[in-house]
């Protein structure tokens, strides 16, 4: 029997890769949205190169959340988030389908940084986690998936 030498493996941990920190939430705003879920992120979004390291992480926590929770509405809110650069829209793609599609999605953007939040859909765009759910909570039943 042959055996085969295994190489050397390094262990990868999310917060080596970035510092943005990151909590998921569940909230009920109505009967129709009774499992909201809320993405929180916090820390620095870097510039240059280390901002696609952010980005990724970010869109990896959205698309895991919406996968382990199965939400009926979702806020991803950056709130807590300092933009070292704008913003990559792929950060929101794992949460497919959106608003139009009946699926309400709302991004709270940090106190000036709509200009950081430009590849984000305008009409998504929200300046407060409270205008968020409160969006959410007047979506009607056209918005059910």
């Amino acid at each position: 029997m042959i055996r085969a030498t295994v190489p050397p493996m390094t262990p990868v941990r999310p917060g080596e890769m970035s510092a943005i920190e990151h909590d998921l939430l569940v909230t009920s705003v109505s009967e129709l949205y009774g499992n909201v879920l809320v993405m929180r992120f916090r820390g620095e979004h870097r510039s240059g190169t280390g901002a696609s390291s952010d980005a990724r992480l970010i869109e990896a926590w959205v698309g895991f959340g919406v996968t382990l929770l199965g939400p009926d509405a979702l806020v991803i809110d950056f709130s807590g988030l300092r933009l070292g650069g704008p913003l990559p829209r792929h950060v929101i793609d794992p949460v497919a389908p959106n608003l139009e599609e009946g699926f309400p999605l709302y991004v709270v953007c940090p106190p000036g940084a709509r200009a950081s939040m430009a590849a984000l859909p305008h009409q998504s765009l929200c300046d407060s986690l409270d205008e968020a759910l409160d969006r959410i909570r007047s979506a009607g039943p056209w918005a059910i998936r």
